[in-house]
């Protein structure tokens, strides 16, 4: 079997077992390869998709050289959606970094909970109020640090979060 490249030979071992050349192609959204298998479902899930569309929907080309111009538009197109997809990402990252030295650093104490009451977040200021690490405040229960008097206003307060789905606001005295 002989190629123009070297590398596209197909070898055998002393075994006699073939080693075939890896022609898979990365995927640039997770960094790993796809199989010729994974490709080929690609593309029979395009062509279903494309056959899907309606009829009218489809534009009717006149000539090679109009296939070629409206490919190569619809190519520009796509590098143009997928800069306007990077800027927009950019931004999103950027705001989401804001928000979090913004929480991460607040004079205020700030918790984030599942709807059990668990502790999800916590930022400095809550650690320091609850007199515990932030890395320990996680998956704990807030009503360890309720004081028993405020216990009960607490758990209305979690209830009726749960129930209407509503914003509550509840000041409680803490234990540490």
């Amino acid at each position: 079997m002989s190629s123009d490249k070297p590398s596209d030979k197909i070898t055998t071992d002393k075994f006699d077992n073939v080693n075939f050349i890896d022609r898979r192609e990365p995927n640039s959204i997770d960094g790993r390869r796809k199989t010729p298998y994974e490709r080929l479902n690609l593309r029979q899930d395009a062509e279903l998709k494309q056959a899907k569309l309606p009829v009218e929907k489809l534009p009717v080309v006149e000539s090679f050289d109009s296939l070629v111009h409206e490919l190569h538009v619809h190519q520009i197109e796509l590098e143009m959606q997928n800069e306007e997809l990077r800027r927009t990402h950019a931004a999103l990252e950027e705001s989401r970094d804001q928000y979090l030295s913004l929480f991460e650093f607040a004079p205020v104490g700030y918790l984030t909970l599942t709807l059990e009451g668990l502790i999800t977040e916590a930022n400095f200021t809550a650690a320091d109020l609850l007199g515990m690490e932030r890395k320990k405040l996680l998956s704990r229960p807030l009503s360890r640090h309720i004081s028993p008097e405020d216990i009960n206003r607490y758990h209305l307060s979690l209830s009726k979060l749960v129930r209407l789905g509503e914003k509550q606001n509840i000041e409680v005295l803490t234990r540490v």
